[in-house]
């Protein structure tokens, strides 16, 4: 299994807004860091954006997270990457 660092963009209300991966000898900090900045100067809408190493089941739940409009599951999803990740900007 290739080793992936999953970045996740989130807006005030803790919707997913983005979402992009690292992956192998690209995963460095210097990376992550200039990936979060182009996530982010894309949109005025101020982002947070977290980076969480790939685990099973990760796929699972953003995928489950992203197809609803259920504010508790975005909550969920939000909460368990930053206790998970790393804060980038």
């Amino acid at each position: 299994m290739t080793r992936r660092v999953y970045l996740y963009a989130f807006d005030r209300l803790f919707k997913i807004v983005d979402c992009k991966f690292l992956e192998g000898e690209a995963i460095t900090v210097q990376n992550m860091l200039r990936l979060a900045d182009w996530m982010t100067d894309r949109s005025a809408v101020h982002f947070r954006v977290y980076a969480v190493d790939n685990r099973p089941g990760l796929y699972t739940d953003f995928r489950e997270t992203i197809q609803t409009n259920d504010f508790a599951k975005h909550l969920e999803f939000a909460d368990m990457v930053s206790r998970e990740g790393i804060l980038l900007k």
